[in-house]
Parts: C-alpha cells; structure tokens; sequence
C-alpha cells in the first residue's frame, strides 16, 4: 500500500518543483496549490480501498494523509505571504514574519505533548490516528466538523505540525535576507532537479568526505540541514528516499551519473 501513496506524492513533488522552476512566486503557488489538490483527490478513493486493519489505518493517517495535507497547508502559507509582500515596505515585512513565528510558536505551544511524540516518530501517540478514537474527542471541535471517516483530528495536527515546521524554516531564510541584504540573491536559489538527485547528491559528499566541518568530515544529516535551509526544500523522507535508491536494479546513481555525462559533453565540446 505505501508504494502507491509515495508513487503519488513523488509525483506532486516532482510536479511541484517543475511548476516553481517555471513560474516562480504567486503564479507558481496557485498552480502548486491545484496540483496539490488534484493529488489529494486522487489519494481519497486509494485510501478507502486499502485501509482494512488498524495497523493500515495508523499507517495512513499517521504518515500518508498529513504529508499531503501538509503540503498544501504550507503552500498556502507561502501563497498568503507573497500576496502580503506585495504591499508592504521592509519594515512592515518584518512586523509580518514576526506575527507569523507567534503563530507556529502559539501552535506547537498549544500542541506541545502531541507535536513532541509525533515529529519524534513515537509509536505513543499511534492510537490517536485512528478513526474511533477521533469520533470520541467529544470535547474536540473538529472532531464532527472533519469527515469521521477521511481523516482524523490528529491527522489534521500532524499536517500542521509538518507545515510549520517548513513554514518557520522559509521565514528564517526571509528574516535573514532582510537583516542581510547580500544574501538576498542567496536565497532565491532553486533546486531543480528533484528530492531523489538531492539525496544523491547528498549522501555522496558525505560518503566522500568531500566537505568538513570544523575540521571533521560533514555527516549527511548535516548536510541535509544545510541544504534544506539553502534551497527552502524539505528532505523529511530522506532515509526514505535513500532507501529507494539504494534499491535500483538498473542505474543506482541516475543523477550522479547525469553530472559525470555533463562533464564528459563538455570536454567534447571544447576538443572540436
């Protein structure tokens, strides 16, 4: 079952950075925000097929339903920011990237226990993304407002919970930019060639020990920070990914091989 649900999520990403390459800002975000959509309409009659124990039911609700919606709950963050930026001066931007952080600060500060075990991976909170056990929040207003049988009351926090976490993340690289004007071109760099060839990337320079820090060789982990914190990309599923590479049974290394063939075009070009 999960094969199906990341095929589908690869595909709106890929997707996703396609529409961004091409038509960045508020344009790119409203057509990111209907290919999000068409995904998620398409994950609802997958889903209903398919969640027939409750171990497939935490699985889904737990890891499938939140990626999605998190996506498009970040999405039109960014959207609402961007329309924000239009007309506001430096200084007003500032007030805004401020009132923004007290937002994800009073959210995970209101979902303190929930935030911690969920984005920790604890199984402890696996109860909580099951249908029965959200249908008995009686005291939770979402709990009949949601569809009973489509998500879950912790679903829709955990979408959340992933949304802000990227969300704070882009409005650090724009509090830095404006605190930092140098850096501003810095910023507005784009990786174009997909989550799959970051993480090959990635995890060859850590292999290689192509980079250090502070005189020790950089881990891929670190240097997953960095990257995402350059290109304002979420690599969440990069053991994941890795996982997928690792298991190709004709060409391991597409992108790395990509550069190499680059290269070698180059040479032939300059030998004429």
């Amino acid at each position: 079952m999960r094969k199906k649900f990341i095929a589908l999520y690869q595909e709106m990403e890929t997707r996703t950075n396609d529409i961004l390459s091409e038509n960045p800002g508020i344009p790119g975000y409203v057509k990111v925000l209907d290919n999000i959509r068409e995904k998620i309409l398409q994950l609802k009659p997958l889903s209903g097929n398919m969640l027939n124990t409750r171990e497939e039911e935490i699985e889904f609700f737990r890891d499938e339903w939140p990626a999605f919606y998190g996506r498009l709950f970040y999405f039109l963050k960014l959207h609402n920011f961007e329309m924000e930026r239009t007309t506001r001066s430096p200084r007003d931007l500032e007030k805004l990237i401020s009132q923004e952080e007290q937002w994800i600060d009073h959210f995970f500060k209101g979902n303190y226990e929930f935030a911690r075990y969920y984005l920790s991976g604890s199984p402890a909170i696996d109860d909580d993304f099951t249908r029965v056990h959200s249908l008995q929040r009686t005291f939770e207003e979402l709990s009949l407002v949601i569809d009973p049988d489509q998500t879950t009351v912790a679903s829709y926090r955990a979408a959340w919970c992933l949304a802000y976490s990227n969300y704070r993340l882009f409005l650090l690289g724009e509090s830095r930019a404006l605190q930092n004007p140098e850096i501003v071109s810095k910023k507005r760099l784009r990786w174009k060639a997909g989550k799959t060839a970051a993480v090959e990337w990635i995890q060859a320079l850590a292999e290689s020990h192509s980079i250090e820090i502070d005189g020790k060789p950089a881990t891929a982990t670190a240097l997953k920070e960095d990257f995402e914190d350059h290109f304002q990309e979420d690599l969440k599923d990069f053991s994941l990914l890795l996982y997928q590479a690792d298991g190709r049974k004709r060409q391991s290394t597409p992108f790395l091989t990509k550069l190499i063939n680059v290269m070698k075009e180059r040479r032939r070009r300059l030998k004429r």
